[in-house]
């Protein structure tokens, strides 16, 4: 069975970011994907310390709560990211998370687990413009293309009220979150 890990950039629970992702694992699981979920905000973890071990050892030498998601995450077939995006950028814990991803890459820049693993972004922002971070977007997509993950969709959720909590979805918004899910299932 194939397995994907959902990663949880935002730290709202129950916020547009998390529904949406919800909603995607919902369609990969009725593909018959396996999932695991992270909610990064309810881990305790460092980011990278610059301390070079993993070229020499092929691991992070970080030992915290997200040593288990790396050790996973090299043996899982697709990632699902969703962040909120939070003055311009993707939120902390999603960066925190994308810095230790250089354990993932030997010295020579090349990915200790190849490069056909599958990607499916999840952009939530409170401004109504779809494009208005996609330098930050595109960014993303080339720090996980370096450590071999291929982005095959790109979901963006404009507009958000930021103040109305939980969020509320339209329901063409999560069919559409939903037939990513199946979608992305299909290029794993």
């Amino acid at each position: 069975m194939k397995k994907v890990l959902i990663i949880n950039g935002s730290p709202r629970t129950n916020g547009a970011t998390s529904q949406v992702l919800a909603e995607i694992e919902k369609g990969l699981k009725k593909s018959g994907i396996s999932c695991v979920d992270y909610q990064l905000n309810k881990l305790t973890f460092k980011g990278c310390q610059g301390c070079m071990g993993c070229k020499k050892l092929g691991y992070c030498c970080v030992h915290d709560d997200l040593s288990p998601v790396l050790q996973e995450l090299k043996n899982a077939d697709g990632i699902v990211i969703g962040t909120p995006i939070y003055m311009f950028a993707v939120s902390g814990q999603t960066k925190l998370f994308m810095d230790r991803l250089y354990s993932l890459i030997d010295h020579d820049y090349k990915p200790y687990s190849g490069t056909e693993r599958k990607l499916l972004t999840v952009y939530s922002m409170g401004n109504p413009s779809e494009n208005a971070y996609v330098n930050e977007q595109n960014r993303v997509k080339d720090a996980m293309k370096l450590v071999g993950l291929q982005e095959t969709i790109r979901l963006s959720v404009p507009g958000n009220n930021v103040y109305e909590y939980p969020a509320k979805l339209s329901e063409t918004l999560m069919r559409q979150a939903f037939t990513a899910g199946e979608k992305f299932s299909s290029t794993l």
